[in-house]
């Protein structure tokens, strides 16, 4: 996506168009996961959030179990909920619903391990995290962040720091900066660790 993709009267525009296609095909074909994905997601461009929870819940409930549209409704019924942290728990409960179908999803890992830290569950966020970076993997028929597995170690490095474990941290850091030397954002962790413990040479 493009700057302008981005801009708040362009997400609108496109929402608001994307709805008038999706009725226009749900009449002639009928509503189906890939639809209600489709407009839960404008439904959520346009600050609709409540019925693109609605939606979301909906094609989870009616796609084939473990295609992409169910995977896509989980993560868009998981942000859909982030717009009140009461939401919490549920969305505690639904992660590990998808978890059991998508257990090895870098992304959902992260999400969970986010909701845990929250909680100031760091035992639980960590385990989460490194699932997520030993084993976890993306859809590339999906949207996804394409630095998730980057993302994935930043996440566990501030989870074990969270509970002392410096050691680990480091130890993850350097296997991690060692498997992908052309990451900036994993050598700026691994100086910014050496310095936090004062270990100038190595920083």
């Amino acid at each position: 996506r493009t700057a302008r993709d981005q801009q708040p009267s362009v997400k609108v525009d496109r929402a608001r168009r994307d709805l008038r296609l999706i009725e226009m095909e749900a009449s002639e074909a009928g509503m189906d996961g890939r639809l209600l994905v489709c407009r839960a997601e404008a439904q959520a461009a346009l600050g609709d959030h409540a019925s693109a929870a609605l939606d979301f819940h909906q094609a989870i409930r009616t796609s084939q179990r473990g295609s992409l549209e169910m995977l896509e409704a989980y993560y868009g019924l998981l942000s859909s909920l982030d717009v009140n942290p009461a939401y919490r728990e549920r969305q505690l409960a639904i992660g590990l619903e998808a978890l059991e179908i998508y257990p090895i999803d870098a992304q959902l890992l992260c999400v969970m391990g986010g909701y845990l830290q929250q909680q100031n569950r760091f035992d639980l966020a960590a385990r989460a995290f490194r699932v997520a970076v030993e084993h976890g993997g993306v859809e590339p028929e999906i949207w996804h962040l394409c630095e998730i597995a980057e993302v994935a170690v930043s996440c566990l490095v501030a989870t074990l720091e969270l509970q002392s474990e410096e050691v680990e941290a480091q130890r993850v850091l350097e296997a991690a900066e060692l498997a992908a030397p052309q990451s900036l954002r994993l050598r700026r962790l691994l100086i910014n660790l050496h310095i936090k413990h004062a270990r100038v040479e190595e920083a």
